[in-house]
């Protein structure tokens, strides 16, 4: 028998349902399945992933044709290649997956968080945080980086609730003090609290507080032009080491410098000395730019 011919009877024998002929809403599965231009590959697939097993569950009317079937799965990623197929095929209607994903996900995080802490975490992830994505889907505002800020948020706030209770203290109970703290011990997490705190606020969960912002102070940095070249006011010299070019420059400038790597003071340059030439761009070939499809032809 033939890879086609193999490959024809397989899938029929998957996707039928309980009357013996294929589920008529799985007849789009069965035509995009048994029209691969490698069939070995897709043989393969039916032996080696879980996949056939859903899509034969569903052909019985054992597993609801449902996206609400979907997130009642685990969330790998067998499964989200299945969903996504479906929904390329027309079988299930479109959704935003890197949206639909959140949800499963939110509920794993919930289920590593005590009692107490995953009550409020749920609210304030489901009424403000998921509400307000969902809002922008619906207008078609919807971005990666939206959904990948909502998750920062969802995440620094569980963290700033376990920090709570190591510290003994109770939300109700927080004070400017300890979210200075929290930032002190976390600054790159700290500005990512503001829409938990402002929630808090309005639900009369907390006090009016925030969370402490990023220091915005910049390095002093005073240059004149004396003949024709710029000098610093200032006499630091700079040094690198000659073992590690690409060790940051250091200065021996007493102005403080509050961003490590980098000079407060620029170094003097004799307005004899000519500027190095600037190194030529390399152009890049046209093979370089050229765009790569991402789509694989073969199931996950």
């Amino acid at each position: 028998m033939c890879g086609h011919c193999a490959l024809k009877e397989k899938t029929t024998a998957l996707l039928s349902g309980p009357d013996g002929g294929i589920n008529p809403r799985l007849r789009p599965v069965y035509e995009a399945l048994i029209s691969g231009p490698r069939p070995q590959t897709t043989l393969y697939w039916f032996t080696r992933s879980t996949g056939p097993a859903t899509l034969g569950a569903m052909a019985r009317d054992e597993l609801e044709i449902s996206h609400a079937t979907f997130d009642t799965l685990p969330a790998d990623r067998t499964n989200t290649y299945l969903r996504d197929l479906l929904t390329a095929l027309g079988v299930l209607p479109p959704f935003h997956a890197e949206l639909e994903r959140v949800s499963p996900w939110l509920e794993e995080l919930l289920g590593t968080l005590p009692a107490g802490q995953s009550e409020v975490l749920a609210r304030f992830a489901r009424w403000q945080v998921l509400s307000r994505l969902r809002r922008q889907e619906q207008h078609g505002t919807l971005t990666h980086g939206a959904i990948s800020a909502a998750r920062a948020t969802i995440v620094v706030t569980a963290r700033f609730m376990n920090w709570l209770t190591e510290h003994g203290t109770d939300l109700a109970d927080i004070e400017q003090g300890d979210l200075d703290r929290f930032a002190e011990e976390h600054r790159a997490r700290a500005l990512a609290l503001r829409p938990f705190l402002a929630w808090c606020a309005r639900t009369g969960l907390g006090g009016d507080l925030s969370a402490a912002t990023r220091p915005t102070t910049q390095p002093a940095v005073t240059l004149s032009d004396e003949a024709g070249g710029r000098t610093s006011s200032c006499s630091c010299t700079t040094t690198r080491s000659a073992s590690t070019p690409a060790s940051p420059v250091s200065s021996s400038c007493s102005t403080p410098n509050p961003w490590p790597g980098f000079v407060a003071c620029a170094p003097t340059r004799s307005p004899l000395t000519p500027s190095a030439s600037p190194r030529p761009r390399s152009t890049p070939s046209p093979s370089s730019c050229r765009a790569r499809s991402t789509a694989s032809s073969a199931p996950t």
